[in-house]
């Protein structure tokens, strides 16, 4: 069996894996989870998990079918906020990327790709969460050892 030949060079598609990946995180941070959400997989990527199960689908990719898809699904998953316009030119910029990474790899390494990129953009996502949670955490402890304790600044600082 042949090896199937490839597109472009390795450093050109983990450029634009990069690019992709990047601008997708980008796109979700226009996105905003429940509350009692958070914590879960599904909750963080939001509309993101539903734009990488649609374009493994076999064949071309209307992409313009999918960021429609992608912002009704992101509409209404932030009623009553709805989608910002920073929001759309977001996507825009995600799927544009995600197209040209498209046309840089065989078909056979597309779906790996795409799985890939969506453990790359939870782990993003998620870091992201994790360290917003350790700075709210020192902030209160910083706050509550002011409130409580007479001590100089010198030694209520804590350092993580």
């Amino acid at each position: 069996m042949e090896k199937e030949q490839e597109l472009a060079s390795v450093d050109d598609i983990r450029e634009a894996r990069t690019e992709a990946t990047v601008a997708l995180v980008n796109y979700l941070e226009t996105y905003k989870p429940e509350p009692a959400r958070r914590e879960s997989k599904h909750a963080l990527m939001g509309p993101v998990g539903k734009l990488l199960s649609r374009i493994t689908a076999t064949g071309d990719i209307n992409w313009e079918a999918v960021k429609g898809y992608v912002l009704s699904v992101h509409k209404n998953q932030q009623a009553p906020r709805g989608v910002s316009a920073d929001a759309a030119i977001r996507l825009d910029t995600a799927m544009e990327a995600l197209a040209k990474l498209r046309g840089l790899l065989p078909p056979t390494k597309w779906i790996k790709t795409v799985e890939d990129i969506d453990d790359e953009v939870f782990f993003g996502l998620y870091k992201g969460h994790l360290i917003g949670q350790r700075k709210g955490i020192q902030k209160k402890f910083q706050n509550w050892l002011k409130n409580n304790f007479c001590l100089n600044s010198f030694f209520y600082q804590v350092r993580l």
